[in-house]
Formats: C-alpha cells, structure tokens, sequence
C-alpha cells in the first residue's frame, strides 16, 4: 500500500521505485511488525540491506507455510444423532 502510494504521487507524478527496492522496504516493515510484536528494541540505524534480505526471507517462508496444506490431522465428521452406539 505504501508503495503504490509513493508511485501515484500527489500530482500523478509519482516517484520510480525498483523491484527490489519495494521488497526491501516491505521486509523492513515485517521486521519491525515483528520486533514490535515481540516487544523488542528496534531503531533505524540496525537497519542494513543484509538485514532486509534475511527478513524476506523469512517472510516468504512464512507465506509458504501458511499456503501448505494442513492435512497431517484429521478433522472429525460431524456429529450424528440417530446412530447405534456400541455397547
């Protein structure tokens, strides 16, 4: 969202960003999503290129994870009222 921002400008004239650039500052935002989350201390200076590719990194195995099936535990049927019990 941010970046579609920054593209559209005020006026229409919006600012170029390179792809790998947005990637950067969208990993740079899950990263302090999660430091804020886990309520740890975080400032602009920790900010390096080195830390936005290990953060997108992370963040494309998590959307990885969350898209794998989870089809290890079976979900029961549902419950069934006129059935014969086993004694």
């Amino acid at each position: 969202m941010l970046i579609k921002q920054i593209h559209q400008g005020n006026q229409s004239q919006g600012l170029f960003i390179p792809f790998f650039s947005q990637q950067y500052v969208t990993s740079i935002c899950f990263w302090t999503g999660c430091m804020h989350i886990l309520g740890m201390h975080y400032d602009i200076e920790e900010v390096t290129e080195e830390l936005a590719e290990k953060w997108n990194k992370q963040m494309k195995t998590e959307l990885e994870a969350a898209k794998a099936p989870n089809k290890l535990i079976k979900i029961p049927e549902a419950f069934q009222k006129d059935l014969k019990w086993r004694v």
